[in-house]
C-alpha cells in the first residue's frame, strides 16, 4: 500500500494499492526511477481519456517494506527482433539460446564454425510474433569458437558468438 502525498506535504484522503506497471518500452526504468523507489518515493500522474495531460499528480510516500519482483509477461509481443546470448556460454554439453521475433515471418537460426561453415540448422520455419528459446547441443561437435545467427524474412539479421568446451 502506498499513500498519495499532497504537493504541500500533507496526506491526502484515501489509499491506493496494486501492481505499478508500464507496457510502453520507451519509456525505461533508469537509475533515477530506481533510486526513488529504493528510498520509497516516487511521483506520478494519472492520464486518462477525458484529462491526457495528467488528471492526479502527487508525491508518492510507501508505507512499509516495497516487494519487487520482476515478473514475466507470458503473452507480451516483443516490439523488436532480437537474439539473445546463449546461456550457459562457454558450455557443454549444450546451451539456450533466446530470440524475439515481433513480425510474422520465416526464421532461421543457424550455428557456424570459425571458417563461416554452416554447422547446424536450429530453426528454420514461420514463427509467429513472441519469445522463444532453441536448445543447442554440441556432443558430436569439437571445442572451439563457433557463431550463431538468426535471420529472418522481415528483419536484418543478428548474430553472437558462443565457444564450446570440452
Amino acid at each position: 500500500m502506498f499513500k498519495n502525498i499532497a504537493a504541500g506535504g500533507g496526506a491526502s484522503s484515501g489509499s491506493v494499492g496494486g501492481l505499478w506497471t508500464t507496457a510502453d518500452a520507451t519509456q525505461p526504468l533508469t537509475r533515477s526511477l530506481v533510486d526513488s523507489l529504493i528510498a520509497k518515493k516516487a511521483y506520478i500522474n494519472f492520464h486518462t481519456a477525458a484529462n491526457p495531460g495528467g488528471e492526479v499528480r502527487g508525491q508518492v510516500d510507501f508505507e512499509g517494506d516495497i516487494a519487487t519482483s520482476v515478473q514475466s509477461r507470458e503473452n507480451s509481443i516483443p516490439v523488436r527482433f532480437s537474439l539473445g546470448q546463449n546461456y550457459p556460454n562457454p558450455f557443454n554439453p549444450e546451451t539456450i539460446i533466446p530470440f524475439t521475433v515481433a513480425d510474422r515471418s520465416v526464421v532461421q537460426l543457424k550455428v557456424f564454425d570459425i571458417l563461416g561453415r554452416e554447422v547446424r540448422v536450429l530453426v528454420n520455419e514461420t514463427l509467429a510474433p513472441g519469445a522463444y528459446t532453441a536448445k543447442f547441443g554440441s556432443a558430436d561437435i569439437a571445442s572451439g569458437v563457433y557463431f550463431y545467427g538468426l535471420s529472418s524474412s522481415s528483419a536484418v539479421g543478428q548474430m553472437r558468438k558462443m565457444i564450446i568446451v570440452k
